[in-house]
């Protein structure tokens, strides 16, 4: 998937941001089918109470949960002294970060990360889907190398996770083991 966004200043202390992640969550065998395409995205607004308080509210479709696509999202920023904030954004994530320059930032996540993929076997009549939910908890990093472009980093661990996997005869459902990851990505601000 691609994550494509836009952000405009309402007025001083109002931001909209609007997100949007096409996609393609399949398992690539065979051809690929429209079901496997996913437009996913969110709407948030924040609004800046104080100097060192942000409120967020907004709408997210995703395949985060497996009966409910769309849900509100509602969050508070937290300024802790120059270089340390705090950031909730339920039910996503929770989020410590320290600026370590102007352009350069780690950060100690907390997120509940999940979506729904098509599996396509060889005999097209038994369809399947697998949705997975995970909780992680990750390091990563941001670095912004000029204004128009920036590079983030995580590494993590899944602390606990559970799948539904269906065909068209039977639903599977099962707890997956915590594993390791990493991941990187470029940002390009235009």
């Amino acid at each position: 998937s691609v994550n494509l966004g836009f952000g405009y200043f309402l007025n001083d202390s109002t931001l909209l941001e609007i997100n949007a992640q096409p996609g393609v969550y399949s398992d690539f065998s065979g051809t690929l089918h429209h079901g496997d395409w996913q437009m996913y995205g969110n709407a948030l607004v924040t609004w800046q109470y104080d100097r060192n308080i942000y409120v967020r509210a907004g709408a997210e479709y995703s395949g985060l949960f497996r009966d409910i696509e769309a849900y509100p999202l509602l969050g508070v920023g937290l300024a802790i002294q120059n270089n340390f904030r705090f950031d909730l954004l339920a039910p996503r994530s929770a989020r410590l970060t320290a600026d370590l320059s102007q352009d350069s930032s780690l950060n100690l996540s907390l997120d509940l990360a999940g979506n729904e993929y098509q599996i396509r076997p060889r005999q097209p009549s038994n369809h399947q889907t697998v949705h997975v939910q995970e909780l992680e908890l990750s390091l990563g990093g941001y670095h912004r190398f000029n204004k128009a472009v920036s590079l983030h980093a995580r590494v993590g661990t899944t602390l606990l996770g559970d799948y539904k996997w269906r065909n068209t005869t039977a639903v599977y459902r099962g707890t997956l083991e915590p594993q390791m990851f990493a991941e990187v990505g470029f940002g390009w601000t235009f």
